[in-house]
This record gives structure tokens, C-alpha cells and sequence, in this order.
């Protein structure tokens, strides 16, 4: 591999593999990072709505949730843009790492003091944006700093990552549910002694010394949001199965306390310990899933076999969940919806970096484009909710389910027209 600094010249550089103590430090701050959203996400979010609206949950928990990913959307590939070109002396990420996330906490202190929805809104978006900037730093820092080969045994970790994040995250709000100081703080705060840490010991790369940066303008800026899928098909692709299988994760995860409650009569205070249950059944099948096949993965050189059978499991397991007639039925389903799910993160992180249009000049903003296949179906996803749910009178969960088991085969579906990658 080449580092290719922005004034067009090349150096060669050989990337090693980490060792396992950097490897932890990074899979913490990846967890840090996706406890403080996640938690609110899961947890926090619905049940403040909840409190604060009960008469328009559902309405007010899509509005709040799309606004929040469009900022999403917007802030995550400039940062990865700006990341790339960052000239500070404390290296390439570490400034965005450690800047997001305290962007990102101070928006969680504006959630936990919102009397309002509107406030709590805009307190998300505060977040959202901090965290997402941190969150393109850090997925920068796989390319720059693990090589191809064990990329597979990483997005593992990662995924492992992600998926006991809920679990801690559902933990702390059932906890503290009395308190939206506790729901919304506490995760910010492990978030950022994790993410500080890494930022501290991160072996950072440094534009090279006399590098010439290109004028930042509007057009720079706007072409941050962009990669071209004529030039690029397999990055293409891969963001396409990436957007329809977090769609289809997305109906079910933001819906889940209120399909508990309307679809299996739970009460509001049974429903949000429920989901913290029903979580630990998808993290438990997805932590197996996801180290074991990420490894896999990589010692077979293989990643769309099982990106593709990932996705289409994940629908299987969508379906199983909105037929459900009882809570276990429904647990099944979930469990099954983990194990595709923990699969496919792993080896689909992989599968991204491999096909990156610039695996150095810029990567940050690459995998900043690659990050909006997943803020965006956080947009859609609730705009298209509310037509779902009013199918045979309102409140149908099932329906909507059924929907995201379509989003996840056709998810499936996508990924094989990729051809750079086995």
C-alpha cells in the first residue's frame, strides 16, 4: 500500500499489523462511541418521548429521529474530508476523534435537561453531529492502521463491538429510567474515557512535511458527499446492500418498545425492561456470529458469501418476529435477526475498506460516504413508518416488519454484482 499525500506524490508504506493492546484500545472506542447513540437510540430516546408525548409517540419519535440523521447525513463525509486533509501537528484523526465526542456529550446534556420535544431534537442533532464526526475518524483509522489481511477478524471485533453497545446501553437506561441525567450521561461519559484513551495512544499518520492542501471550497465540499457508482460499482454496491440492510435493522430496532406494548400488550414499564431482554437475545447470537465469522472470513478470503447469506438470514428472521404470537416466538426471531446481523456487520466493514475507491488520499471521506448508507435509512425509514403502521387501522408493527424482512433480502441481492472482492 501507498500513502499518497494531497500535492500528488507517493511514498510507500508497509502497514503492519497492530498490536493486541491498540486493537483493544480501538475496539473500546468503537464500543464507547456506539454506547452514547445506540443507548439513545434503543433506549433513551422512546421512553423520554414516551414521558414527555404519549398520545404522538410514534409521530414524534420519527420526526426526532429522521431531523437527527439528517444531520447525520450531512456532517459525517465532510468530516471524513476534513479528517483527511487535517494538518494538525497532533496527527490526522485524533483531533476529530477527540473534538466529536465532546460535541457529542454536550448534546446529550442538552437531552437529559429538555422539558420539550423540541428541545430534546435539537439536543439529538447536537449529538448526532459530534458523534458522527468522531465516528468518521475512527473508521478511518481500520484502513490507516490494520492491513487487508485481518480487516475480516476486526470488523469481528467491531462488530462485537456494536452489538454488546445496546446491551450495556439498555442496561444503564432501565437503571436509570427514573433519571434522563443517568439515561443520557452515564453512556457519554464511558464514551469519552474510552475515546480519549484511544486518542492518546493512537500511532496518528501526519501529512507529510511541505504538503500542499488543495483550497477548500463549496465544490470540494460538495464532492465529499459523493462517489461516483459508474467509476466505482463495487463501492457502490456495497452502499446500497449497506443502506437496505440497516433499513431493515432500523424498522425493527426503533419500534421494538412500542411493538412490545401495542402488538404484545405489554405495559410501558414491562415493555422498556423487555427490550433490554429482548436485546441481549440478538447481542448474544450476534457476538458469536460476528467474531467467528469475521475470522472466517479472512482465512477463506472471502466476504460476499457471507455478507449476502447475512442479509437474506436477517430477513428470515424479520419474518419469524412479526408473525410472532408470543414474547419466546418473537425472541426466536430476534435471535436468528442477531446471528445475520453480527455476520454481516463484521465481514461488510471489511468488505468496504477493501473496495475503497483511495485506500489512502481519501479514505476518511470514502468510509465518510459509506457511513450514510446508515444514516440515511434513519431518515427514511420513519417517513416511511407511519404509512406502514396505518395499514388495517394504525399500530401495525407486524407490517412494518414484514417490511425491513424485504429491505434485508433485497439487501442480499445487491451485493452480488460486487467483482473486486471474492
Amino acid at each position: 500500500m501507498s500513502a499518497v499525500a494531497l500535492d500528488g506524490s507517493s511514498t510507500p508504506v508497509a502497514i503492519q499489523a497492530p498490536a493486541g493492546r491498540f486493537t483493544a484500545l480501538y475496539v473500546a472506542a468503537v464500543f464507547g462511541n456506539a454506547l452514547a447513540t445506540i443507548t439513545v437510540l434503543t433506549s433513551s430516546l422512546a421512553t423520554r418521548i414516551d414521558h414527555l408525548d404519549h398520545a404522538h409517540k410514534d409521530g414524534a419519535l420519527a420526526v426526532v429521529v429522521a431531523v437527527a440523521a439528517v444531520v447525520a447525513l450531512l456532517v459525517t463525509p465532510v468530516s471524513g474530508r476534513l479528517t483527511d486533509r487535517c494538518a494538525s501537528r497532533r496527527g490526522m484523526r485524533r483531533p476529530w476523534i477527540a473534538g466529536g465526542v465532546a460535541v457529542g456529550f454536550a448534546g446529550l446534556v442538552v437531552m437529559a435537561a429538555a422539558p420539550s420535544i423540541w428541545l430534546l431534537a435539537l439536543g439529538w442533532c447536537v449529538a448526532q453531529g459530534g458523534y458522527n464526526a468522531s465516528g468518521a475518524a475512527l473508521s478511518a483509522v481500520l484502513p490507516d492502521q490494520f492491513p487487508a489481511a485481518v480487516r475480516g477478524r476486526i470488523g469481528g471485533f467491531v462488530g462485537l463491538a456494536t452489538a454488546v453497545a445496546p446491551v450495556v446501553g439498555t442496561g444503564i437506561a432501565v437503571v436509570f429510567q427514573p433519571s434522563p441525567a443517568g439515561m443520557f450521561l452515564v453512556p457519554g461519559v464511558i464514551a469519552a474515557a474510552l475515546t480519549l484513551r484511544l486518542a492518546q495512544r493512537l500511532p496518528d499518520r501526519q501529512l507529510p512535511a511541505g504538503t500542499v492542501l488543495p483550497r477548500l471550497t463549496a465544490g470540494t465540499i460538495a464532492r465529499s458527499y459523493w462517489v461516483s457508482p459508474r467509476r466505482f460499482p463495487d463501492f457502490g454496491w456495497a452502499w446500497l446492500s449497506r443502506f437496505l440492510m440497516i433499513g431493515a435493522f432500523a424498522a425493527i430496532q426503533l419500534y421494538l418498545k412500542y411493538f412490545l406494548q401495542d402488538e404484545l400488550h405489554y405495559s410501558s414499564d414491562t415493555s422498556t425492561g423487555l427490550v433490554g431482554v429482548s436485546t441481549v437475545v440478538m447481542v448474544v447470537f450476534m457476538v458469536g456470529a460476528s467474531v467467528y465469522c469475521g475470522r472466517l472470513s479472512d482465512r477463506q478470503g472471502r466476504r460476499k458469501v457471507f455478507v449476502g447469506v447475512a442479509a437474506a438470514l436477517f430477513g428470515v428472521g424479520a419474518v419469524i418476529a412479526a408473525s410472532a404470537p408470543n414474547l419466546a416466538v418473537f425472541e426466536v426471531g430476534l435471535a436468528v435477526a442477531g446471528a445475520a446481523l453480527g455476520t454481516y456487520l463484521a465481514v461488510d466493514l471489511a468488505l468496504a475498506a477493501d473496495v475503497l475507491p483511495d485506500q489512502d488520499g481519501d479514505a476518511g471521506k470514502d468510509l465518510g460516504v459509506f457511513t450514510t448508507a446508515s444514516s440515511v435509512p434513519q431518515i427514511l425509514m420513519p417517513a416511511l413508518a407511519p404509512a406502514v403502521l396505518a395499514i388495517g387501522g394504525g399500530h401495525n408493527y407486524r407490517a412494518l416488519y414484514v417490511v425491513a424482512a424485504v429491505f434485508a433480502v433485497a439487501g442480499a441481492l445487491a451485493v452480488r454484482p460486487v467483482r473486486g472482492v471474492r
